[in-house]
C-alpha cells in the first residue's frame, strides 16, 4: 500500500514539474519577444519589477547623488580620475565597440531576423519605411538643434567679441 501511494505522490510530483517548466518555457522554449504574433498583452508570463535590483541599483544610485551633494569637489576629482584612465587604457574599446555593433546590425537588417516585423502577424505597419527614415533623420535634426541651440549665444556671453 506504502509503494502505491509512493509511486502515485511520484506521478504527481512529475506533472506539477512539468506544468510548472511548461509555463516557464513558454512556448517551445523560445523568449516571449520572439514569438510570432503574439503580443505581450496576449503571454501567459507577466513581467515584474526584480525588487533586489532596483533596491540595491536604487540604494547605490542615491548614496552617490548624496555624496555628490556633500562633497561635489570629491566626486569632481575622483570621476575626472576615472574618466581620464578609462579614455587612457580602454578608449579603444569604445571604438572596437562602435564599429563592431555597426557591422553587427547591419548583419541582422540584411539577415532572415531583418524581416521580423515588429507588431501582430498580418497587421499592417502604421508607418512605411521612407516615414521611419523621415522620423530618425528629423530625430536627428532636434536633438542637433537642443545641444548646440545655445551653444552660439552662451558662447558670446562667456567670451564677447571685441568691441
Amino acid at each position: 500500500m506504502r509503494g502505491v501511494n509512493n509511486s502515485e505522490e511520484s506521478k504527481k510530483r512529475t506533472r506539477n514539474a512539468k506544468r510548472i517548466l511548461k509555463d516557464i518555457m513558454y512556448p517551445h522554449n523560445i523568449h516571449p519577444a520572439l514569438v510570432p504574433g503574439v503580443a505581450i498583452e496576449d503571454q501567459k508570463v507577466k513581467y515584474g519589477v526584480d525588487k533586489p535590483i532596483l533596491f540595491v541599483v536604487g540604494g547605490l544610485v542615491v548614496a552617490f547623488v548624496i555624496w555628490g551633494v556633500i562633497a561635489p569637489e570629491q566626486v569632481f576629482d575622483a570621476s575626472s580620475a576615472a574618466l581620464d584612465w578609462v579614455m587612457r587604457n580602454l578608449g579603444w574599446i569604445f571604438t572596437a565597440l562602435a564599429t563592431f555593433l555597426m557591422f553587427l546590425l547591419i548583419i541582422l537588417a540584411f539577415s532572415k531576423y531583418g524581416k521580423i516585423p515588429l507588431g501582430l502577424d498580418g497587421e499592417k505597419p502604421e508607418f512605411s519605411t521612407v516615414s521611419w527614415a523621415a522620423m530618425l533623420f528629423g530625430a536627428g535634426i532636434g536633438i542637433g538643434i537642443i545641444f548646440f541651440g545655445p551653444f552660439e549665444p552662451l558662447s558670446y556671453y562667456l567670451s564677447p567679441r571685441p568691441g
